[in-house]
């Protein structure tokens, strides 16, 4: 084991490194004041503390050569002791350290150097940490080269205390499912359909799902034992929106073929009427809450009002620069909302379809809309937020946020105090419409998540997604 030290002041740094033939040292010297030499002993410059390296037994020091440092810009060859003409900037002295005997020694962490204590009255000097004892074992022995730096100070510094290396810290990875409360909805079954599913609805007794395919098809599957009970080929394209009206007896689809068609059940589903009048995809169909009337919205910039009963259009609402993408009537029956990709919100009378109101704020397309049970509040769902307004006078009641993707659908719980949202980011996401604050995430999807469904005493409700499922969930509170 080979040991070098360097003492000044009474104190001493120990600093340890195994060699077997050489060991190179870097000393860093600035401006320090003469000290004493001897036999063995080298003399550092002027005008600081002494400093001195020592040889231990089994080895001797022989000086290599010397640099100015940091802005000296050529070496010096000159002797470490202080001569005349000695450079006066920072120099770093290197050392050859020729052992006399062979050593075996073992890699041994660095030596700590403490930072230097200063004052205004006293001589700044270095302050080392206790040297450490080290148990050195016979290995194989590998050149080491050993640096020890003696920092200059040419003036009182203020004092430092290091920052201690932070510590390792266990990462946690949180679950997929975020819950904000106990766990309120739990998933009952997934149905499967083979096909890309686009919109869906549950019948008001929670008995059968009806599924708007990609292939053309609308499906309809009994609850309790997940078998297929009908297929609707009626359309010519994709099924953007179904709708049960409340007494589970007629339903209405819609579909980029531009058609909507009323469905009657009489022994089986069969077409009631076909209204034909957009010019364009139509995007959503809805029963008003009274039965009487069914309100479509298209692609074609326009909302249509139709009669259940005979099947005409009683009203035709303009008033979009772009596509309206959904549709809802007020709880009375008396108004209806519409959204549109012009990022519009508006309110509408259904007697005569004139304008009552816009809601301004959305910044992107406003894909979703829906009423609350008691009428006072509107949801409206973007690109990426929900926003809550007073119906009465069309001011922002609050944003939710949280989805990260487009949201596709959203609707109140019959007792006005949840609001659920789908969403492409393949998640089913429930909120406290008091305070907007996230209640649960359903995470079952492994795709867009399109549209809702619920039966009409909340316990139940269904969610439609491009990974060719809907996933039908039960209310556990």
């Amino acid at each position: 084991m080979l040991g070098l030290g360097i003492w000044g002041r009474g104190r001493s740094y120990a600093a340890w490194a195994g060699a077997s033939s050489l060991a190179l040292l870097a000393v860093a010297a600035c401006a320090l004041p003469s000290a004493g030499t001897g036999n063995n002993v080298f003399a550092a410059p002027r005008a600081a503390p002494a400093q001195v390296i020592k040889p231990h037994d089994g080895f001797t020091l022989k000086e290599v050569q010397d640099f100015l440092d940091p802005t000296g810009s050529t070496q010096d060859k000159r002797p470490l002791s202080g001569s005349p003409g000695a450079p006066s900037g920072p120099v770093t002295k290197y050392w050859l350290l020729e052992p006399t005997a062979t050593f075996s020694a073992v890699s041994q962490p660095p030596p700590t150097l403490e930072p230097l204590a200063h004052s205004p009255t006293a001589t700044p000097q270095a302050v080392p940490s206790p040297t450490p004892a080290w148990t050195p074992t016979a290995v194989a022995s590998p050149t080491v080269v050993a640096t020890a730096t003696v920092t200059p100070v040419q003036q009182p510094l203020p004092t430092h205390t290091p920052t201690p290396a932070p510590e390792n810290t266990p990462t946690v990875t949180p679950t997929a499912t975020a819950t904000a409360v106990p766990l309120a909805v739990e998933l009952l079954k997934t149905l499967s359909f083979g096909q890309l599913v686009f919109s869906v609805d549950i019948s008001p007794d929670g008995a059968t799902v009806a599924a708007g395919l990609g292939n053309n098809r609308v499906e309809l599957m009994d609850v309790e034992s997940g078998i297929s009970v009908d297929r609707l080929r009626d359309h010519k394209d994709t099924i953007n929106d179904v709708d049960f009206s409340l007494d589970g007896t007629r339903m209405v689809t819609a579909s980029d073929d531009e058609n909507v068609i009323l469905w009657i059940f009489q022994n089986q589903w069969e077409i009631d009427r076909q209204l034909k009048e957009h010019s364009q995809p139509v995007n959503a169909a809805v029963f008003s809450p009274d039965g009487t009337l069914i309100a479509t919205a298209s692609r074609d910039r326009s909302v249509a009002l139709w009669s259940v009963e005979s099947g005409l259009r009683v009203e035709r609402i303009r008033g979009h620069s772009q596509s309206v993408n959904d549709v809802a009537f007020s709880p009375d029956s008396v108004m209806v909302a519409t959204v549109s990709s012009d990022r519009g919100v508006k309110l509408w009378n259904v007697g005569d379809g004139s304008f009552v109101r816009e809601f301004k704020g959305h910044l992107s397309p406003v894909n979703a809309v829906a009423f609350s049970p008691d009428g006072e509040l509107l949801a409206t769902a973007g690109d990426d937020d929900i926003r809550l307004w007073n119906v009465s006078d069309g001011t922002l009641v609050r944003v939710i946020l949280g989805h990260e993707d487009r949201i596709n659908d959203v609707m109140f719980t019959p007792d006005g105090e949840t609001l659920v949202s789908a969403s492409d980011d393949n998640t089913v996401r429930l909120w406290k419409v008091s305070d907007g604050q996230a209640i649960q995430t359903l995470v079952q999807h492994t795709s867009a998540v399109k549209g809702l469904g619920m039966t009409d005493d909340g316990k139940t409700l269904v969610a439609a997604s491009r990974d060719m499922t809907v996933s039908i969930w039960t209310f556990t509170d």
